[in-house]
């Protein structure tokens, strides 16, 4: 099972009325969230089931680089763009709502992302279950390779390429 695909961070992070680049999301800064980047990980993941079938045999494999919360996110960004800026901001479930349909979502999938984004502290993206299994790359266990970082992904983000 993927994580939350580190690319939907290119369209949630948006300058702020100061020109700071800003994360606003229905939930608490300390939310965890399991990041995964999809362009770059997937074949690490799907090559590892593959090659360690025995391992994995009815197993979910939790496909992500690590927890980091809404926060985390926010500094991260901060840290590999300091000149962009870097903030977290918890919002209310009718402006989170409203950004979506501004972006032209159905009312249907503005609640449904809602509810995705807002029940994350809750009941955790995965039911709140350890990466450990599906990332011990000290044993061999599952992945030969390391997953890419949040900040590696920021890094060669083609969208946020021109920003320092």
């Amino acid at each position: 099972m993927p994580g939350f695909y580190m690319s939907n961070f290119e369209g949630m992070m948006n300058p702020g009325p100061n020109g700071a680049y800003m994360l606003a999301l229905p939930m608490p800064p300390t939310t965890p969230i399991p990041l995964f980047d999809a362009e770059d990980d997937t074949g690490k993941f799907v090559k590892a089931m593959a090659m360690k079938r025995d391992k994995v045999l009815g197993k979910n494999i939790l496909a992500a680089t690590d927890y980091y919360t809404a926060e985390e996110v926010a500094e991260t960004f901060k840290k590999v763009k300091p000149e962009a800026g870097g903030a977290f901001m918890t919002i209310d479930k009718d402006t989170y709502k409203g950004f979506m349909a501004k972006a032209g979502m159905p009312d249907f999938a503005q609640q449904e992302m809602y509810e995705n984004m807002a029940f994350m502290h809750d009941y955790g993206y995965f039911g709140k279950k350890s990466l450990d299994e599906s990332l011990d790359l000290t044993n061999g266990q599952l992945l030969d390779e390391k997953p890419t970082t949040l900040a590696d992904f920021i890094g060669k983000s083609r969208k946020w390429k021109d920003l320092k």
